[in-house]
């Protein structure tokens, strides 16, 4: 929603997948504040919390923070599979190794095993994927 701000967003999300199951002596509330916090950090968007998200209508932040708040919104699901198709294009080296480097991170927190793949595909590449 690009009238809320990246903080609002990603608490909206956190709100609607808190896990039931929680460390003891963690309160719901504590728990988002602590994986909010632990996100923006993550993804280098500390800095943009209180701006709106914005879109080609509103004025927000800019195209990879954007992109960066999608992201950290996925990671509120703490699912187990994740799927972007072109995730770190428009992200300079940087931010896409950061990217890299929090779903690490997110596995870490969530006691979850992941596995990432990145192919970045060329419109001049082929590629053909046999499934069994």
């Amino acid at each position: 929603m690009p009238t809320l701000t990246v903080r609002q967003t990603i608490e909206t999300a956190l709100r609607c997948k808190t896990p039931g199951k929680l460390p003891s002596g963690v309160s719901d509330k504590e728990f988002r504040e602590e994986f909010l916090a632990t996100l923006l950090k993550m993804l280098n968007i500390e800095h943009t919390s209180n701006t709106l998200v914005g879109n080609e209508f509103v004025r927000g932040v800019s195209g990879g923070e954007r992109k960066r708040v999608s992201i950290a919104e996925a990671f509120c699901g703490q699912g187990c599979v994740f799927s972007w198709d072109n995730s770190t294009r428009g992200l300079d080296a940087s931010t896409a190794l950061d990217y890299a480097k929090s779903i690490r991170t997110l596995t870490d927190i969530s006691w979850v095993d992941n596995g990432l793949i990145i192919r970045g595909v060329q419109s001049t590449d082929f590629v053909c994927v046999a499934l069994q």
